[in-house]
């Protein structure tokens, strides 16, 4: 390695001070090609992540330095607001380093074998579906994210055969551009309905989305670069957006599989994981008091159910679990929130807020 990522952190802390609240992150180099960001600060895991292309001695420390300082800002900012900027800004040539950050991922090209975990199986029951009226820079607006699932709108209605409503498919997913049909992502179990579903999340929001099919969070990719195309003509001449890939015989549908199961850039992470429920917050607070304070003053729903996560740590107790709950139920975890509802009630049977929240959540997972 030609940096020592803990040393620079730990210059980092020294020279532009600690977050004092907070515990400090590990930090380790991507084990994947990470391209479209330089590096990640993952909250419930209290670790920072950065780019292993930014792991050469050619590379001026400052740069790698200045990354670092980004990242561990995220350990107090979930976004880029003008609070996270102006701080960001403390740091010196913030713009000749960007520049430079810019310049130097835009012209990688060659990117090194990483070992990937998925493996999407040339099942014969493997769906090639489309993503319709929508623009490839833009196709992420088909997809809503929530109750730990990704609901999807086909763009329109289509009648979906009894052969893919049956059983939970594997699927590929496509966007159209002029005569190319680019591959965007891809699924497994994905669960196809009849009728395209129009939902709305009043009164807790006002959202409002369609789908026609849904999968399970960690089962879903979709891709931040996409660098896979077919060419409509190779499709079955009477493809109407959906069809298996034993209906496919102009091209290798093996190399496709072969590229997802290589796929090894950024992929979009949209919505909350199952397996980051139960997560802390990387807070050095231990009251569970001050922790519910800390928690209600979070914007972002999903760090304030972490730090509730801590205060039950700290002290497990109603008032913490109905938080909780409510935390759930905001950030759109509707079977989740439903659960840990009806605990409280078997405890509580005339607690109202809880009476309140189960029925509402109760009526948005019927409603999904």
């Amino acid at each position: 390695m030609a940096y020592d990522l803990d040393k620079l952190l730990d210059e980092i802390i020294l020279e532009y001070g600690e977050n004092k609240e907070y515990k400090r992150p590990s930090i380790r180099w991507s084990n994947f090609n990470r391209l479209w960001s330089y590096g990640e600060y993952l909250y419930w895991d209290n670790y920072i992540e950065i780019s292993k292309f930014l792991d050469d001695s050619k590379i001026d420390k400052e740069v790698i330095k200045f990354v670092i300082y980004h990242e561990y800002l995220h350990q107090i900012y979930a976004d880029h607001n003008s609070t996270f900027r102006k701080k960001e800004n403390t740091y010196p040539n913030v713009k000749k380093y960007q520049k430079f950050l810019e310049e130097y991922f835009s012209n990688i090209e060659d990117l090194p074998q990483c070992k990937v975990d998925r493996q999407l199986n040339a099942k014969k029951d493997t769906v090639f579906c489309v993503l319709t009226g929508l623009e490839l820079k833009n196709y992420l607006l088909a997809i809503y994210a929530c109750n730990f699932n990704h609901y999807i709108d086909l763009g329109k209605e289509i009648k979906i055969e009894k052969r893919f409503l049956e059983n939970p498919q594997n699927v590929i997913w496509l966007v159209k551009e002029d005569d190319i049909y680019y591959v965007i992502g891809w699924g497994i179990d994905v669960r196809f309905e009849t009728k395209r579903k129009n939902i709305s999340l009043k009164p807790l929001c006002d959202d409002v989305f369609f789908y026609q099919a849904s999968c399970f969070s960690e089962n879903t990719s979709w891709t931040m670069d996409v660098g896979l195309n077919i060419p409509t003509d190779l499709f079955p001449h009477n493809f109407s957006g959906i069809c298996s890939s034993t209906d496919i015989t102009d091209f290798s549908v093996d190399d496709v599989f072969s590229y997802i199961n290589t796929y090894d850039c950024d992929l979009h992470k949209i919505g909350f994981y199952k397996s980051a429920l139960y997560c802390t917050a990387p807070l050095i607070e231990t009251e569970y008091n001050k922790l519910i304070k800390l928690a209600k003053k979070e914007k972002n729903f999903m760090r304030a159910i972490w730090i509730t996560n801590s205060a039950i740590d700290s002290n497990d107790c109603m008032e913490v679990r109905l938080f909780l709950a409510n935390a759930m139920l905001n950030m759109l975890l509707f079977e989740e929130a439903y659960s840990a509802f009806e605990e409280i009630l078997k405890v509580q049977s005339d607690n109202e807020e809880a009476k309140k929240g189960a029925l509402l959540a109760k009526t948005f997972v019927g409603k999904l």
